[in-house]
């Protein structure tokens, strides 16, 4: 078991030291039932609803507080139910006490005048031990009040399957310095698709490279890189700010790319992509280690075992180190004073460090403190906790996190009105137009060149066509 823990660790092993709430923390006369949601489920799940026990035997045994954990299902499904409760839909449940919320969702209850501000119940020097980026990210609203408590957070990273890598590597001149910038994985993509077109004798059939997990991510993190926005916030509402400058360079880096094959999206995620040899690399969650395919199945009797690596996220030539940071944090309902100082007790409970880190083991995620945010912290507590050692990957991708938090700044984009929606509409407009013009270039190579077909297509008439697109969907959708 403890090797499976092992496997399944990324960069977290949390040293966070336990301090009473701000408000007078004294055992409650009667008895409070305290009722949480997340969107646990597997091991996390399973490793979230044993610490709950553990606190009902403990320390919830000895202030009169039971806890009741319940998974929703997905992070969008809890979402959706939370926000129903909130506004009391027909058919649905009361609110929780605690929920699990990323910023957007949190300000859509916080509103609605149902989020608690925990900024009374920390002290400073309990604030002070919080990451500054990643407590910053629980804060929103006109007087910028704390409304999220971070738990554990990630970031994203560049994974490489490394064995299939060395192998083109081998056989062709390839700088890996160039993973550094997109400019230079698109260099790397574009010598891996001829080197495999050249693998066989029909042409153009080269293979893609690389895939990013989130596009959203892509475009909000590649904006700050340019040091842009894509929005102007003011007062929870927002107003669409993305630049045909910025715009045409995060084309010119997927679209262009995408269309030429050397990028690709096929899979539900692109570690399932990695999976099945149709990529080589991907930017994804540094939670995503535990998850990054140890073999690529080519078929039902072809299979090979792989080893991976993990670089930093790449950054635009000449800009800004900027990564993201990422993760739902606990929320707190508004109720009664005693229910509300019991749900903070608990929080602070399930962040000590023993509890902490027993969920962390099987996470993958960072820890929120900036004491533990270090590769030093990691080794300490594999030495502690992990006696065989952890996973390869999982010890690169932390050294490799830790290297970025040294480097990069960790940017959070902040909630506004209708904020989840226009995160939807980044995620899918840039891919779904490359994907449609890619159909249609992949029909006309059967009649013309590739070259002369993709010419037709990444130009700066169709970039326009795209840039007015997006930004009218999102200023439709936003309200601006």
């Amino acid at each position: 078991m403890k090797k499976l823990l092992c496997v399944l660790l990324l960069a977290l092993i949390v040293c966070m030291s336990f301090v009473g709430c701000s408000k007078d923390d004294q055992k409650l006369e009667e008895a409070i039932h305290l009722s949480v949601w997340t969107y646990y489920n597997g091991v996390p799940k399973d490793v979230f609803y044993q610490l709950v026990d553990e606190f009902n035997q403990t320390a919830g045994k000895e202030n009169n507080i039971f806890v009741e954990p319940r998974t929703t299902g997905s992070v969008n499904e809890l979402a959706v139910n939370i926000y129903a409760s909130a506004k009391e839909d027909i058919g649905a449940e009361p609110m929780p006490d605690i929920f699990m919320a990323y910023s957007a969702s949190a300000l859509q209850i916080d509103q609605l005048g149902l989020v608690l501000d925990l900024d009374p119940y920390f002290t400073q020097e309990e604030l002070d031990s919080y990451h500054k980026d990643f407590l910053e990210d629980g804060r929103f609203g006109e007087d910028n009040a704390l409304k999220i408590i971070p738990i554990a957070k990630s970031s994203e990273v560049l994974f490489v399957n490394e064995t299939s890598f060395d192998l083109f590597a081998n056989e062709v001149d390839v700088d890996r310095d160039l993973f550094a910038s997109w400019e230079g994985l698109i260099q790397i993509a574009k010598q891996y698709y001829d080197w495999t077109d050249g693998q066989t004798e029909a042409p153009n059939d080269g293979k893609a490279f690389f895939g990013v997990d989130s596009v959203a991510n892509y475009m909000l993190v590649g904006a700050q890189q340019l040091g842009s926005s894509l929005y102007q916030i003011s007062d929870d509402r927002a107003t669409v700010s993305l630049t045909p400058e910025v715009a045409k360079k995060l084309w010119d880096n997927f679209y262009v790319p995408y269309v030429n094959g050397y990028y690709g999206h096929i899979g539900n995620f692109r570690s399932d992509d990695v999976k099945t040899g149709d990529l080589l690399a991907y930017t994804g969650s540094t939670a995503s280690a535990s998850w990054f395919p140890r073999d690529v199945q080519l078929g039902k009797d072809e299979a090979f075992n792989i080893k991976g690596i993990a670089y930093p996220l790449p950054v635009f030539e000449g800009a800004e180190p900027i990564s993201v940071q990422q993760g739902a944090g606990m929320v707190v309902v508004k109720s009664d004073e005693p229910r509300q100082q019991a749900a903070v007790l608990f929080l602070k409970w399930l962040t000590q460090t023993e509890q902490n880190s027993k969920f962390a083991l099987q996470t993958g995620y960072l820890p929120v403190k900036t004491q533990s945010l270090s590769i030093d912290a990691f080794h300490k507590g594999v030495e502690t906790y992990c006696v065989d050692g952890v996973d390869p990957l999982v010890e690169r991708t932390a050294e490799t996190i830790y290297e970025m938090l040294e480097e990069h700044t960790m940017y959070a984009p902040k909630p506004f009105y209708a904020s989840e929606g226009a995160r939807t509409i980044l995620e899918n407009s840039l891919l779904d137009y490359a994907t449609q013009d890619l159909l249609s270039i992949e029909e006309g190579m059967k009649t013309d060149t590739k070259d002369n077909v993709i010419a037709a297509y990444a130009t700066d008439e169709n970039f326009q066509v795209w840039y007015e697109q997006i930004t009218a969907q999102l200023s439709e959708m936003i309200g601006a």
